[in-house]
Parts: structure tokens; sequence; C-alpha cells
């Protein structure tokens, strides 16, 4: 066999060592890269992001740095300032083609299957909108469906935007009477759904007849360990405004308080007073629950273990440091190994036993991310397309 260069058979050449000795290097590199990502990001989302602070108490836990409390007591005393200003936003709009459209259909013209699309933290009514497209070009000719977007503010407090949603169905179906709506719901979007579905009060029982079908894809049913780190999702948010329609106080008003104000973080907090009564909550009769999770999180159980190789060997300096960075170590560790993040048992964001529901009729995996939902072109983002097309214009059979 030819070999290259002067290298001979039981012998490592000059540009076989230099080869070798690069893989470790890049191995070594990516690996650091990846911890070092994972402690700037736990870095910037404790610094912002109370779990607890809705009262402006700052959290529970008395191991946090005295001057986090202080930033905890500012933001509260900050938002209950301006949460008179606050106006939500709720609206239920029929699209055509591929825009919203308040005229879409005339009531008596409505077709017999509605096909409901919730978006979830954070997201935006354009990408709503895409997925929406995206879903009826996937569904073809097999149904004549209505498609239709549930704008609500996605920071807010999802109690109240279910609340909302139980009454627009509830005019839906005075409107349209022999219309069935399926919901499909991204993430959040399920909690808002379910509580239209399974939660009451005592202005609005939870009767809700026209919805036979709940579609859940990558649905945070227990809650999400990261959503008390959801924070910089918001600032994140108003940049994009800010870039897209330049600094106005309209927009920043619009963002930071009438979109919410950090509620919805901590609904999604495990154990929080939402989802204990969710989890207490029977399903809806009629409903068909179904359940997509992703399992590509971006920690590689791989790195994983070799991070915590590395942080072994670290703890011992640590120790010896402020308590600053002795907290910040201790976050940065459970991050490292929390479900949601670790590829095979999250998808970035969700964790595939939080998606789980008792009840629930079906569920299906897929080799997505938590954001990959909106990738058409994707194989799996294809067949997980599919697997929604096919039963969100199917009728609540088995």
């Amino acid at each position: 066999m030819k070999r290259c260069g002067n290298e001979s058979k039981g012998q490592a050449g000059p540009n076989q060592e230099r080869s070798v000795m690069s893989r470790i290097s890049s191995g070594w590199k990516k690996h650091c890269h990846i911890l070092s990502k994972l402690l700037l990001v736990a870095w910037l989302m404790l610094t912002v992001s109370p779990a607890n602070d809705a009262a402006g108490q700052g959290p529970t836990n008395n191991s946090h740095p005295e001057w986090m409390e202080a930033w905890y007591q500012l933001k509260g005393d900050v938002r209950n300032a301006l949460r008179p200003l606050r106006q939500p936003g709720f609206s239920m709009t029929f699209l055509k083609d591929g825009h919203e459209h308040p005229n879409a259909f005339r009531w008596e013209d409505m077709p017999p299957r509605i096909v409901l699309i919730l978006g979830g933290l954070q997201s935006q009514s354009e990408a709503t909108i895409q997925f929406a497209t995206a879903l009826k070009e996937c569904s073809g000719a097999r149904s004549e469906c209505a498609y239709a977007v549930y704008n609500y503010p996605n920071d807010g407090p999802i109690e109240e935007s279910g609340e909302s949603l139980r009454l627009l169905l509830k005019q839906l179906s005075e409107k349209a009477p022999n219309a069935r709506v399926s919901i499909v719901a991204h993430s959040m979007g399920a909690l808002v759904a379910r509580s239209a579905l399974e939660l009451s009060s005592d202005e609005q029982p939870s009767q809700v007849s026209n919805v036979d079908r709940l579609i859940m894809v990558c649905p945070p049913n227990h809650g999400s360990v990261l959503a008390q780190y959801a924070d910089p999702l918001e600032l994140t948010e108003l940049l994009d405004r800010f870039l897209k329609e330049g600094f106005r106080i309209e927009t920043l008003l619009d963002v930071l308080v009438h979109d919410g104000m950090g509620e919805a973080c901590e609904d999604l907090v495990p154990g929080s007073p939402l989802l204990l009564r969710l989890e207490s909550a029977k399903r809806t009769p009629g409903v068909r629950y179904s359940i997509a999770f992703g399992t590509e999180g971006p920690i590689d159980p791989a790195h994983q273990l070799l991070s915590s190789l590395v942080l072994e060997q670290v703890r011992p300096q640590v120790a010896n440091q402020p308590k600053d960075l002795q907290w910040l170590f201790a976050r940065g560790e459970e991050l490292l190994h929390c479900d949601e993040l670790t590829r095979g048992r999250g998808d970035g964001a969700v964790s595939c036993r939080s998606a789980k529901l008792q009840g629930a009729h079906e569920k299906a995996g897929f080799r997505i991310h938590h954001l990959q939902w909106l990738e058409r072109e994707h194989p799996e983002v294809q067949r997980l397309m599919a697997w929604i097309a096919k039963r969100a214009v199917a009728s609540a059979g088995p």
C-alpha cells in the first residue's frame, strides 16, 4: 500500500505526530470552549434573573451574594412601579396567504377544522405565523382547515393568557358552532393552552367544548430549571425590536411592560403555584393530548463527564476564592449537569421528563433542539411537521 511521505509501517512520522497532537489540541479547545460558554452564560443569566422576586422581596435562597440581593430588590421595586402602566394585549387572528388577515373568513363560511397556533416564551408573532404557514403547506389538501394564531403577552402571567384564550375559544364556539379546534402549542404555549382547558375561575368556569386536539411541542409541563435564568431573553427581544423599529419609548414599554414583566418565568420554575395547580388538574374530556419532545440538548454526555473531571481538579482552588466566585462556580456546575441541557435528556430548554404528562394519549421524541421547530429544511423538523399535521387535521379519534 502506498504511504504518504517518509512514514513506514509501525512508525509515526512527523506529519502523523502533528496530526495526533492537532486532534488532541482541538479536542481540548472544544471542551474548554464549551465549558467557558457555560460559565459565561451562567454569569450572564444569574446576575440578572431572580426566580422569586415577584413582590420585590428577593430570592428566598440566602446563599446569594449581597450585591445580587440589592439587584433583586431594585428590580422588584421597578416592576411594582411600572405595573399600573401595563396594558396586555390578546388576539386570535386568522391567516390568509401567509399573513394575519382580520377578514380571512366569514363566520358562516368557516371551515369545519380550525388549527390554532400558540408560540412560547418570548415568541414573536412573525415566527408563529411562519410555523403556521409551514404547517398548512405540510398538511396539503388532506383537510379543509382555517389557520389562526393566538397572540398573547409572551412574558406575562400564564394563567392570565389562559383565561383570555378560554374566552376567545368560547366566542369562537358561538360564532362558528360547527367548527372543531386543534391547538398546536410550542413550549410555554402548551401551558397557556392547558390553563384555558383545565383550570377555571369563578368568573370563567372551564367549559371549552370546541377543542378536540391539543398538540404540544417541547412543552415544559413540569417546568424548567432554566426558567429562572430567562431574563437575557427579554434583552434579546428588546435589541431585536430596536434593530427593526429603531429606538422608541413605545417599543421599550411594549417589551418590558405590556408584554409581561417576568411573571411567566416565575410560573415556569418547577414547583411554582401554577404548575402545582396544573399537575393536580384533570385532562379535559374529549380532547386528545399529543406530545412531541426534543432530545438535542447542547451538552454531549461525554463532554459533560470530561468537564466534571476538570471541575473536580479546580474545586480546591475555587474553595480559596471569594464567596461570589464560589457561588458562581456552583451555579455553573448545576447548569452543566441539568437534564434540560444534556443531549438525550433534554432539548436545551426543557427536559424530556418535564415534557411528559400523565393522561396524555401519545408522545414521540425527535432529534431537535428547543427552537428548531422553525427550521423547515431540516429532515427531522420535516418529520416533526408531518407528525403534527397528521394530528392537527384529524378528528379526536384514536
